[in-house]
């Protein structure tokens, strides 16, 4: 009995890991929203219908968003995404995305910083939630 309770527990720790990596990333984006010198906004599309949640897109712009760089770069490193990285040389910008999903909806982690601010310029985290 014990051995099935422990190999339970470990099925359910091995498979949580992009839950536990989108709340690292939800949670910061929580923590920047509440600060005086950040922008925050979040829309939700329902089907009219059902009037069901179809999609929901949040934003964060910031001036202070190194630890935001930091955990983007952390999570790109990890194996639990998609990953891909977009440079605009026309103005010093680029952005950091992770795509992840389940069957139930598809989350896309979007962050648009200079890497030459090291983050402490201008920052904005996009992320959208698209409910299957």
């Amino acid at each position: 009995m014990m051995k099935r309770y422990l190999l339970a527990l470990l099925f359910v720790l091995v498979s949580q890991p992009h839950a536990w990596a989108q709340n690292r990333i939800d949670k910061a984006v929580e923590q920047h929203s509440t600060l005086g010198s950040s922008r925050f906004t979040s829309a939700v599309e329902r089907d009219p219908k059902t009037r069901a949640v179809q999609k929901v897109v949040k934003v964060l712009e910031t001036r202070h968003g190194s630890k935001l760089v930091s955990l983007f770069k952390e999570e790109m490193r990890s194996d639990k995404y998609e990953k891909s990285v977009r440079t605009n040389d026309s103005n010093d910008r680029q952005m950091l995305v992770l795509t992840c999903g389940s069957e139930q909806q598809t989350r896309i982690y979007m962050l648009d910083y200079a890497p030459s601010a090291h983050g402490n310029g201008n920052v904005k985290v996009t992320i959208i939630i698209k409910n299957k």
